[in-house]
């Protein structure tokens, strides 16, 4: 089975959660016994140069639904060429122009049999236009909301209405679209999104955070933390909770530390500009990282007040380390997390800055959630997220082979 898996501007999305979550599913698709999948990550180099040619750039104007009688110019963007990095532990096609092993060895000449895309931007609409114009199958996957693209940079919320109708119309042309909640899921038939939509979580990778605990100390020396440190981890955004998040820092005596890029340029919001610009006395924003597994490894709670998520990849990779976990109460959690079993859901200020009190105080309660979150991040593993989306795609592949729709009862 041979699959574009894509993520336009991937070099960018570096460990942001998109990002992270297309390299959970090539690296889960690597470890399935479902079915033998080999995974391209460009049309570039999933077509022979001579199908590249004739089904790509031959063509000035296509029409990605001509029933709305618009008309799009047909670009060089149907390949990422800002992507050169793939995790290293997965099959894929090269994406630097040069050709694959595998493409060598069949001859240049076999096609790939489904396109599965993971952003909403120019270099996902003409893998689309590609899919659709050539009749493969084509799924896309819901990544992106209004509701998470609020409060992400300057000018976010204002144009989320804008990017809510696009996102109904984009993903309303697939054949099924994949999200990682039953909330997300509720989210996109909303607005509405007529296309068939499946659940599949985008997991955690466990062995990648193997051997976290031996960066404590490194961590810890080199943005100056002591004692507790309550901590999170991601790119800084005013929806992730930032404001909430250094409130809480400012009504308690630990450490603070926030493991994650921030924007400083035009697009950084005033928000994040005037947190990142003068933080509380105890707060740390270290910016970029050079392993993740250090910011699991020096924290010791992890605090995560966030407004909204399609899932959270920190929280499961929190979970993952055994850290006991605080979040802000919302519907996306209530599917995924008990309240004072795998970790502590708050509303209030007051409610997070007493979590962390009784969790820095009872040792007892946080080595409780720690373990029992733990087992929470393994139900989460990516062999199961191999094997589901395996079998997605050979379900979206038979279907249409058969010239049949695909139906929510072909995929619950």
């Amino acid at each position: 089975m041979r699959v574009l898996n894509y993520l336009e501007l991937e070099s960018r999305l570096n460990r942001s959660g998109i990002g992270t979550a297309v390299d959970h599913q090539r690296a889960a698709l690597n470890i399935t016994d479902v079915a033998d999948v080999e995974i391209y990550t460009s049309l570039r180099n999933a077509l022979s140069p001579r199908n590249w040619i004739k089904d790509t750039l031959w063509s000035a104007a296509v029409d990605l639904d001509q029933d709305s009688g618009d008309s799009y110019r047909s670009n060089k963007e149907y390949s990422d060429t800002d992507s050169n990095s793939s995790p290293p532990h997965t099959h894929v096609s090269a994406v630097d122009g040069s050709d694959s092993t595998a493409d060598s060895e069949r001859g240049c000449e076999s096609d790939i049999d489904i396109v599965h895309c993971n952003l909403v931007g120019p270099g996902s609409f003409a893998a689309a236009q590609y899919a659709l114009r050539s009749e493969i199958p084509l799924i896309l996957h819901a990544h992106i909301t209004r509701e998470d693209f609020a409060e992400s940079f300057r000018g976010s919320t204002t144009i989320a209405p804008v990017v809510e109708r696009y996102l109904k119309w984009f993903y309303s042309h697939a054949d099924l679209l994949l999200c990682p909640s039953e909330y997300t899921r509720s989210v996109l038939q909303a607005y509405p999104v007529e296309t068939p939509i499946r659940v599949i979580t985008n997991g955690v990778d466990i062995n990648a955070l193997s051997g976290f605990e031996s960066y404590r100390e490194e961590y810890r020396q080199k943005y100056h933390l002591s004692g507790p440190v309550i901590f999170g981890v991601g790119n800084v955004f005013e929806r992730k909770g930032l404001t909430t998040f250094c409130q809480v820092a400012e009504q308690t005596s630990y450490d603070f530390a926030w493991f994650g890029p921030y924007d400083t340029g035009p697009q950084a919001s005033r928000t994040v500009q005037r947190w990142t610009n003068n933080p509380p006395s105890n707060v740390t924003f270290t910016g970029w990282v050079d392993d993740i597994r250090g910011a699991y490894a020096a924290g010791d709670i992890y605090f995560f007040p966030t407004k909204n998520e399609n899932q959270g990849i920190a929280v499961l990779e929190a979970m993952a380390c055994g850290k006991a976990v605080v979040l802000r109460d919302i519907p996306v959690f209530e599917e995924f997390y008990t309240h004072n079993e795998d970790c502590l859901k708050c509303e209030t200020q007051a409610e997070f800055r007493d979590a962390i009190n009784c969790l820095v105080n009872d040792p007892t309660l946080r080595s409780r959630l720690g373990e029992n979150a733990k087992a929470t991040a393994h139900e989460h593993d990516l062999e199961g997220v191999g094997d589901q989306l395996a079998e997605t795609y050979k379900t979206v592949i038979t279907a249409t082979e058969a010239g049949h729709e695909i139906t929510s009862t072909d995929i619950t």
